[in-house]
């Protein structure tokens, strides 16, 4: 069978092999894998797309997303980001996953380079060479709270450099772009005539004192990702949007129309239903998340051989594993196989993950009690 070449170098992502291997072994396992919210969407979501449903909402929406959620989007940026936009500044897309892939699509030829942090989020190198872009990373260190090193960052530009990709609260550190960060990685960008990619998919799951900064508010340069999967746990309803100037949006529609056409006109309606009325089902969830979050942190530091920082916001935490004396991968399996919790190998968002692994935060709080328990009984009793 002959397929692109562009898929030679792609493989499935490794989150998709700890699934295999889970549901091969079975039994009662503690679920820490998959970058998801337990929670269901709030009742007027739910009433919002049935109500779509029973309005007729069931055929192709507008072009770039109903003119109401747009407005609504607008009035959130201006809000809670910082940014002054109008309806072609918009582009309502198929979930925050399509919103990216549109994205270095339209930015990248072949040969750009698009520089990235490591540890990040599995899908991006892959997005980026299916783009015919070239990943470089700059190193994200727990001796900095895992910022982007700056320095690194710099010498990492070269006259092919078209995209600086960051995204933050990051997926998995849990680090969240200091606003001091953003104002370095902006003046950088600028001085290279760089475009930013601002993905920000868990910009409501920040914790303790940490603020979230949209840098697209520093840098007019920016291509800004948002997406309703976490914040209102409608992962399922795939639907996202992006934030640009107004001739980049116009390509992004050309490149959006040839690929998931249009966003899902049911799901539209419920996202404006979120966002009018869903804040309260928000602050609830992410007040959860962070109680689960310090009592899992608390628990991995009471294992011999694991150490974990507090997270400063996304739904995952990050616990170093180097004193175990396994990879990461080894550990992950191990986990499986004799504790029967199910997590990520941390090499599989980077170089530097090798010495980590990712747990969501997306299970009961019973449920990370017990997988505490079982982690601790199988680590204690390897050593």
């Amino acid at each position: 069978m002959k397929i692109s070449t562009k898929l030679n170098k792609i493989k499935f992502s490794g989150i998709g092999e700890m699934v295999k291997l889970a549901n091969k072994i079975g039994g009662d396992m503690v679920r820490m894998e998959m970058g998801d919210v337990d929670y269901s969407p709030p009742r007027c979501v739910k009433d919002a797309l049935l109500k779509a449903v029973n309005e007729g909402y069931t055929h192709y929406p507008t072009f770039q997303g109903y003119d109401d959620l747009i407005e609504s989007i607008i009035k959130k940026l201006g809000k809670e980001n910082n940014l002054s936009e109008n309806p072609d500044n918009i582009l309502v897309t198929s979930g925050g996953s399509m919103a990216l892939f549109v994205v270095l699509s339209t930015l990248i030829n072949p040969g750009d380079e698009i520089i990235i942090p490591d540890p990040v989020w599995c899908h991006f190198p892959p997005m980026i060479e299916l783009a015919g872009g070239i990943p470089h990373t700059v190193s994200l260190d727990s001796n900095n709270k895992f910022e982007l090193n700056i320095d690194e960052l710099k010498n990492k530009i070269t006259n092919k450099t078209k995209v600086i990709l960051l995204n933050t609260p990051n997926n998995p550190t849990g680090a969240v772009m200091s606003r001091k960060s953003c104002e370095e990685v902006s003046e950088i960008a600028k001085e290279h005539n760089l475009f930013i990619i601002a993905d920000e998919e868990y910009e409501k799951f920040v914790y303790g004192n940490n603020k979230h900064t949209s840098i697209a508010s520093m840098y007019d340069n920016t291509v800004t990702i948002q997406s309703f999967s976490k914040t209102y746990a409608m992962s399922g309803f795939r639907l996202g949007y992006i934030v640009a100037n107004s001739e980049l949006i116009k390509e992004l529609g050309k490149m959006n129309l040839y690929s998931a056409m249009y966003a899902s006109s049911i799901s539209q309606k419920a996202a404006l239903a979120a966002m009018n009325n869903g804040q309260e089902f928000v602050k609830n969830m992410v007040k959860e998340f962070e109680n689960r979050m310090n009592v899992l942190v608390d628990g991995l530091n009471s294992i011999d051989g694991i150490e974990c920082a507090k997270s400063q916001g996304s739904v995952y935490v990050w616990p170093s594993i180097s004193k175990l004396g396994m990879s990461s991968i080894e550990t992950a399996k191990f986990l499986i196989e004799k504790a029967k919790v199910v997590t990520v190998a941390g090499s599989e968002f980077g170089k530097n993950g090798e010495r980590y692994l990712r747990l969501s935060l997306g299970v009961s709080m019973n449920r990370i009690k017990e997988g505490i328990k079982r982690i601790k009984e199988a680590v204690e009793n390897k050593i």
